[in-house]
């Protein structure tokens, strides 16, 4: 398992890639303003404060619905099940 940490670490950019990539592309087809304009136009001004703080918001949005959609799985699994119920 030396591996498992990067493994994480690439999954976790790929998803930032990703979250970004799509962004930019949707608002830029449909002219909707939002995050994806926001970092393209940031990224071609080479502003570096803002592209990473909308890539710490996106990484901590993502990280904060994976712990939210783990409880809810935990606590619906070890809630206890009434008389009769499947």
């Amino acid at each position: 398992m030396p591996n498992a940490p990067d493994s994480r670490a690439d999954h976790s950019r790929h998803a930032v890639f990703v979250l970004l990539a799509g962004g930019v592309i949707i608002e830029n087809v449909f002219s909707l303003p939002g995050l994806g304009r926001l970092v393209f136009q940031a990224i071609v001004q080479r502003d570096l404060i803002v592209v990473q703080s909308v890539v710490v918001i996106l990484v901590h949005g993502r990280r904060d619905g994976d712990f939210r959609g783990r409880s809810l799985l935990r606590a619906r699994q070890s809630a206890p099940r009434g008389e009769g119920v499947p």
